[in-house]
C-alpha cells in the first residue's frame, strides 16, 4: 500500500480463504477472529471463556463462547451487503437453527460487511427499521423456548474500527493488504528518514522547536514520556514534607489547604496515568482539567498567604 494512504478495509476485496478459497469463507473466519478478540465496545468477553470454532454445517453459528457460568455466546457471519428481505430470511434461518441447539444461549452477534441505513420512506423500510423489526421476532421466538437471547449486530464500522487497532496490524495486512500505523511501523518510518537525512542532520545542531515537541507526542518518544516524569517528579518533591499553616492562621487555611492537598493528589494520580499511557499504544487520558483544578487550588492557598504575608516564611512547616 501506498505510504501516503490510509488502508482500505474493502470486504468485497478480501483475500479468498478455505478449501476451495472464497470470499464469503474468509469473511466468516476473519469475523471469527474478531469476535473471538473482542471488537470495542460490543463483544466484550469475560474472563475464563472457552471458544469453539465450527465448520459447515455450522448450526446456525460460526462459533460460540462458552462463559465459566455455564452461559453461551455464540455469532453468525453473513458474507451479504445488503440486510434485504433475502438477507433478513438467511439470519432468522440460523437463528432458528441455533435456538434449536444452543439450551443456554444468552447472547447472539450477527455480522455483516455493511452498515445499516436507516433512511425509512413512505415506499419503503430501511435496513435498520428492518433490523430492530426481526430482533423483536427472535426475541419472541427465543421466549417460546424458555431463552431470553440478546441479539447484537457487528457492522462494518465495528469490524474496521477493531482492525484499525495496532493488535490487528497482522490480521490487517493478511486479510486486505493493508498497513496500520502500529509503533513498529512508525519507527520504521523514522529510521528511514534518518537514513535519508545521513550526514546533513547531527544531536548538536538540533533545535528544541514547539512543532518537534508535538511530534514527540504524536509519536509517544521517549522524550515526550520524559516530559511528564519531570513534572511528576518535581511535583512529589515540592510535597516530600506535609503542608500546614502555623496555628495562629488556622482557621483562615482550614478549607483551602485540604482542598489542595486533595487537589495535588488527584493531579499526582493524573500525572501517573498519564506516563503509564504515554510509554503505551493505550488512549492518553484527559489530565487537563485535573491539572488545572490542581493550579487554582494552589493559587487559592497563595491568595491567602499574601493577605497573611507575615506568616509566608512559617507558612510551609517542615
Amino acid at each position: 500500500m501506498p505510504r501516503d494512504r490510509l488502508p482500505d478495509f474493502d470486504f468485497a476485496r478480501i483475500r479468498p480463504y478455505g478449501q476451495p478459497a472464497s470470499r464469503p469463507s474468509a469473511f466468516e473466519e476473519l469475523a471469527s477472529i474478531l469476535i473471538e478478540q473482542g471488537v470495542q465496545g460490543v463483544v466484550e468477553w469475560p474472563d475464563g471463556v472457552r471458544f469453539h470454532r465450527f465448520g459447515n454445517p455450522d448450526g446456525g453459528r460460526e462459533g460460540q463462547g462458552v462463559l465459566p457460568n455455564g452461559d453461551v455466546w455464540a455469532w453468525q457471519a453473513k458474507y451479504l451487503f445488503e440486510f434485504d428481505s433475502s438477507a433478513a430470511a438467511q439470519v432468522t434461518s440460523s437463528v432458528r437453527r441455533v435456538l434449536d441447539r444452543e439450551p443456554s444461549l444468552k447472547r447472539y452477534f450477527v455480522t455483516l460487511p455493511l452498515d445499516l441505513p436507516a433512511g425509512d420512506t413512505e415506499k419503503r423500510e430501511s435496513a435498520y427499521t428492518r433490523w430492530t423489526g426481526k430482533v423483536s421476532e427472535w426475541e419472541a421466538a427465543a421466549r417460546n423456548k424458555g431463552l431470553e437471547v440478546e441479539f447484537v449486530f457487528v457492522g462494518a464500522h465495528e469490524l474496521v474500527t477493531t482492525l484499525t487497532e495496532p493488535r490487528h496490524a497482522g490480521r490487517a495486512r493478511y486479510w486486505f493488504a493493508a498497513e496500520v500505523l502500529t509503533p513498529e511501523w512508525q519507527g520504521h518510518r523514522v529510521e528511514e528518514v534518518i537514513a535519508k537525512a545521513g550526514r546533513r542532520y547531527t544531536p548538536r545542531l538540533h533545535v528544541e522547536v514547539d512543532t518537534a515537541r508535538a511530534l514527540d507526542a504524536v509519536g509517544r518518544a521517549g522524550a515526550y514520556v520524559q516530559r511528564w516524569q519531570q513534572v511528576l517528579a518535581e511535583l512529589r518533591e515540592a510535597r516530600r514534607s506535609p503542608w500546614r499553616a502555623p496555628a495562629e492562621v488556622a482557621d483562615t487555611f482550614s478549607k483551602a489547604l485540604p482542598r489542595c492537598v486533595t487537589a495535588l493528589d488527584d493531579a499526582d494520580a493524573a500525572l501517573a496515568l498519564m506516563i503509564a499511557a504515554a510509554r503505551s499504544t493505550d488512549r492518553l487520558p484527559p489530565v487537563a482539567g485535573t491539572l488545572a483544578a490542581a493550579v487554582e487550588a494552589l493559587l487559592g492557598v497563595e491568595d491567602l498567604l499574601y493577605q497573611h504575608s507575615s506568616t509566608r516564611d512559617r507558612y510551609f512547616c517542615r
